[in-house]
Order: structure tokens, then sequence, then C-alpha cells
């Protein structure tokens, strides 16, 4: 976990920033894909209301899709598992998540 592994002797404010880096970094690419998305869906209706080149704005929507992926794949926090359909597999890997969320918590009241 990033709050975890924070050293305790930060600044209050330097913590802060921290972890708003963390979230930007983490959620920065699904705003960025639904950003794009939102391009391609409503391109014709951003051309008539604000007089912009149709093209434009799908060239513009391509290359926030491709940022946003970009970001996506370089995000700090990522499950390592592959997809499952497994019950089985699923109920470890929650039950071996709750047990590093439970070690993080006794090692932050330390």
């Amino acid at each position: 976990s990033h709050a975890a592994s924070r050293p305790t002797s930060l600044h209050p404010t330097t913590a802060r920033a921290m972890d708003l880096i963390f979230i930007l970094r983490q959620y920065i690419g699904i705003v960025l894909s639904m950003a794009a998305f939102a391009g391609f869906a409503f391109c014709t209706k951003l051309e008539r209301r604000f007089d912009l080149d149709q093209t434009k704005i799908i060239h513009v929507s391509v290359g926030l899709a491709v940022v946003g992926l970009l970001f996506h794949e370089l995000r700090p926090y990522k499950r390592q598992a592959g997809l499952t359909f497994s019950k089985e597999q699923a109920e470890e890997e929650w039950k071996a998540r709750e047990e590093e969320i439970a070690a993080a918590k006794t090692k932050k009241k330390k």
C-alpha cells in the first residue's frame, strides 16, 4: 500500500501532496480515456456548438486515448494477477489482499 510505505515523519502538507500525486498518477489515465470517448461520441455536437473541425476533434480524441492508455499502463497500483473465473482463486486473492491491508494498518499504527 502506498500510504503504509510512506514514512510517518513527513510533514502533513508533504503527505497530502504525495497522496494527491498518487491519486493523479492512478486515475489520470481513466480521466483522459473518458475525455477521448466524449470527443468521439459527441464530435458532431462539439463541431456545431463550438464551430470546431470534426477531424481535429477526432485527432485530439485519439491523442487523448493514447496518452490515457500510457498513463493507465504506468499507474502505481495494478492488480498483478491475471483474470480469473475461478471462485476459489478469487477468494484466495481477496483473502491475501485483506491480510495485506491489515498488515499495513498495524504497521501504520506503530
